[in-house]
């Protein structure tokens, strides 16, 4: 079953309470929508995560916080106990998107030198850790390169039935690898379907992607939203950041690379946000249609997890969501 979360609009929202007004309305808007929860990001420049998790929860019946949970941010025992503790105080899941980071300068800052396939390395024994401390009265040992537990029981246990679902996010081969060995399913930010060719397709299969979804009734309609927003004026070389090299990520060079190709006028996969660094994902725009059928061929390719970027209104996730249910009855 395709499972649909949205993202939650941070890392700058506004002043408070405007930040608490507009997550309280995405949340509203992912349970209208029928979507099971939010991505909640995290780096050096936003709001703690798990404070937003516990907000969203506040906030909602059924929202689902999906934690962007990195190791140099929070130990693996304060993280697992974060998750069993809001299960206890609220009866409610916490899912997990386990990252390694990918932005230079805030490890810099941080103080932490670890290479790209080095900081996969970490998040695979951070990772096992956490799961470890799930398992309702389980023991954990670990005396590993980055982290020591010995016989360490979390408490309080964790119910079966409010297990996190796990997602590791990444593109590269070190990220599908973490993925495997976590039980977890992969998070990545696609290419157009084109570029998935026989050989390279099975990539896909069981994975998550990243996207964002502009449809309304027409795609005349869907394009004046898409361009209102982020206008085509905008300037792409003032737009490109001194910061944006720094970024080690295979996705962003991947996309970065597509992103140079001139712009169609109305490809349904767009870029120009991505190019004006005005969002970090590629975007479906269209009528409900036209959306419905490429998300169809990333269905077909084994798409299972969809996170759609942040709304700016209600109507983006109700015109999303008759989309994506277009979508799956072509596949079905």
């Amino acid at each position: 079953m395709l499972e649909v979360y949205g993202t939650c609009p941070f890392p700058n929202p506004g002043p408070a309470p405007v930040a608490g007004e507009i997550l309280s309305a995405a949340a509203r808007w992912t349970e209208a929508a029928g979507f099971r929860g939010l991505l909640i990001f995290t780096d050096n420049r936003s709001v703690d995560p798990w404070a937003v998790a516990q907000f969203l929860i506040e906030q909602s019946e059924r929202v689902v916080p999906l934690v962007a949970v990195q190791p140099m941010y929070l130990h693996p025992f304060a993280a697992a106990r974060m998750v069993s503790t809001i299960a206890k105080l609220h009866g409610r899941r916490i899912d997990l998107n386990f990252v390694a980071g990918s932005y230079a300068p805030d490890f810099r800052a941080l103080g932490d030198r670890l290479d790209h396939d080095q900081r996969y390395d970490r998040l695979v024994e951070y990772g096992r850790i956490v799961l470890d401390l799930l398992e309702p009265g389980q023991r954990v040992e670990s005396d590993g390169l980055h982290y020591t537990v010995a016989d360490t029981m979390l408490l309080p246990l964790l119910p079966e039935k409010l297990r996190p679902r796990v997602f590791v996010a990444g593109n590269s081969e070190p990220a599908a690898r973490t993925a495997k060995a976590l039980d977890g399913v992969r998070l990545m930010y696609p290419n157009p379907t084109r570029e998935y060719v026989a050989d390279t397709a099975t990539v896909l299969n069981g994975a998550g992607m990243r996207i964002g979804v502009i449809a309304r009734d027409s795609a005349a309609e869907a394009w004046a939203v898409a361009r209102r927003r982020y206008p085509p004026g905008e300037s792409v070389k003032k737009a490109r950041q001194p910061g944006r090299p720094q970024v080690d990520a295979e996705w962003h060079r991947t996309i970065s690379a597509l992103s140079e190709a001139p712009e169609p006028v109305t490809d349904i996969y767009w870029l120009h946000p991505f190019r004006t660094t005005a969002e970090f994902c590629p975007f479906l725009v269209g009528s409900h249609s036209e959306v419905a059928e490429v998300l169809a061929r990333y269905l077909r390719l084994g798409i299972s997890t969809l996170i759609l970027s942040a709304p700016f209104e209600k109507a983006d996730y109700a015109h999303a969501s008759v989309a994506i249910r277009a979508a799956q009855d072509l596949v079905s």
